[in-house]
């Protein structure tokens, strides 16, 4: 009886790797697709959502404060947010939403369209404190003119909530001013400033005994540790200079390979993770450098702004 030898085909292992990596590309094609063409907010909605957290703020706010301290601190954050707001709109930001964050403040998000120019950001970030310091300023001299307490109060919060905004520590509005004056360009030096001052807001939080304010720092350093994965991708790519497309350029399968092939995807495994990944790195590539000019200017304006804005608080809060 003649023995039948049964030869079973083994894939290679390679082969089957590739394959595999490109069920993965196409997974994360698919992905970022879906983030390019993602509907618009509805207005109905987020408006609804924005008066759902102001009654929200005001209730749990008036837990801790008085009634009184609760209204003037929402009118400034308020006024302050709409400042953002209105940049950003101005500025052509997508998906624009505004929130109130019980015991900590308010937010506005929104989606800057591909290309946005650095001057444009650092505007963004100055457009919430500014004001809102000179409108501080403004109500303190109609209170000496008037001598009605509830325009005191008003500046004091104001100056209080502003300043603090304006020190140079990620996330307020005066980190992300530097951030996009000096160093949205290096990744590196970019993560080095986040990760430090988001520490410094932490020894601030500590100082002041404020559990609330060390959530949110904590929240954010998690964020940063996010980025400097972004940021060791981007250089990377850079050093084995790499093509990357452009801001009006779909995402091809190429670059999103360059960005798996240099990068620990143990860490993000589902495609919508990936996805993120991959298009925080080519926004990082497609980051205009501020002109010397606009970055003199800025900074310059900061240090005028601050330093005149300390003396009148000082005359004030003293």
């Amino acid at each position: 009886m003649e023995k039948t030898e049964t030869k079973t085909e083994v894939q290679p292992e390679a082969e089957h790797q590739d394959k595999i990596d490109a069920e993965k590309t196409d997974a994360i094609a698919e992905e970022l697709q879906k983030l390019d063409t993602k509907k618009k907010h509805n207005p109905w909605m987020s408006w609804g959502l924005f008066g759902l957290s102001v009654l929200t703020f005001y209730f749990v706010g008036a837990l801790v404060h008085k009634t009184a301290e609760v209204v003037v601190i929402g009118l400034v954050i308020l006024l302050h947010e709409l400042g953002h707001y209105t940049a950003m709109k101005l500025f052509h930001f997508r998906n624009l939403r505004m929130l109130f964050i019980p015991l900590l403040g308010g937010a506005v998000s929104g989606e800057p369209q591909q290309g946005t120019q650095p001057w444009k950001h650092t505007v963004v970030a100055l457009m919430g404190p500014l004001p809102g310091i000179l409108i501080g300023l403004a109500t303190y001299q109609i209170f000496l003119l008037t001598g009605y307490k509830p325009f005191y109060l008003y500046s004091l919060f104001s100056l209080a909530i502003n300043g603090f905004n304006l020190l140079p520590i990620f996330p307020l509005d005066g980190g992300h001013y530097w951030e996009q004056i000096l160093f949205s360009k290096h990744p590196v030096s970019e993560n080095i400033f986040r990760v430090g001052t988001i520490g410094l807001l932490l020894v601030i939080a500590f100082y002041v005994g404020s559990p609330l304010l060390i959530g949110f720092a904590l929240f954010f350093l998690m964020g940063a540790f996010a980025a400097i994965q972004t940021g060791k991708i981007v250089n990377r790519i850079r050093a084995q200079k790499l093509p990357v497309p452009t801001a009006g350029e779909p995402i091809g399968q190429e670059f999103i390979g360059y960005v798996l092939q240099n990068m620990d995807t143990s860490k993000w495994t589902t495609p919508k993770s990936l996805a993120r990944i991959v298009k925080a790195v080519r926004q990082k590539f497609n980051v205009e450098k501020m002109p010397l000019r606009q970055t003199l200017f800025f900074i310059c304006f900061y240090f005028a702004f601050t330093g005149i804005v300390s003396v009148f608080a000082y005359k004030i809060l003293v």
